[in-house]
Formats: C-alpha cells, structure tokens, sequence
C-alpha cells in the first residue's frame, strides 16, 4: 500500500502545537478536535491526520478516540518538553507538577481497573 508520508516540517509544526498546548495548560493530557489541531498547526486536516498517525505509531503521542465524534479525541504527549521547568518560577513548576502527579496517579487507577 502506497502511504503518504507528511514531510518533516509538517510533523514539526504538529509537534511544536502539541508542545505549546501542553505548556499552556500544564497536563500532557488534553483533548482537542482534529479540526482545532491542523488549524492551529497551520496544515491540512489530511496531513493533520497523517502526522497524528505517524505520531502515535512512534509513541510520541497516545490518542484516546471516543465513541461518538461529537466529543473530542484526547491526546497524551509523551515526548520531551525542552526547557520548560528551567524557564518557570518555583510556584509555576511546583503547579505543574502537582498536575503532572494527579494525571498520573487517575491513569494509573484506570489501568488497575
């Protein structure tokens, strides 16, 4: 099967929008419609899919698709956000890892389950 590959700089600008929106809002766990993703990452809605798939085949990111369309599809980043603890006040990283520690702590009793 002859599958498009997006090329790196679309997966850049898709990556560059995960990393932005998880500094924004402080959790590696989001949700967010496809829509919203290649809009905001400045590509099409195909290349955004592409990209997404290319993505959490490589475990960059874990997609969480819902039963119905209507709600939106929740991501996980799993990759690396360079500088962003060194570049916070102590209250700021102190926030955002208590965040980190709670979505990791509701993970972890949904794998029990």
């Amino acid at each position: 099967m002859n599958y498009y590959q997006p090329s790196q700089e679309n997966i850049d600008k898709v990556l560059n929008y995960f990393v932005t929106k998880v500094k924004a809002i402080g959790s590696r766990r989001f949700s967010e419609k496809i829509s919203n993703v290649a809009k905001n990452a400045d590509v099409a809605l195909a290349t955004a899919h592409r990209v997404i798939t290319q993505l959490e085949s490589e475990k960059m990111i874990t997609v969480i698709r819902q039963k119905t369309r209507r709600i939106p599809t929740e991501y996980i980043y799993n990759g690396d956000i360079n500088g962003y603890l060194i570049g916070k006040d102590k209250d700021e990283q102190i926030t955002y890892l208590q965040n980190l520690v709670q979505q990791l702590k509701k993970e972890n009793e949904s794998l029990r389950k």
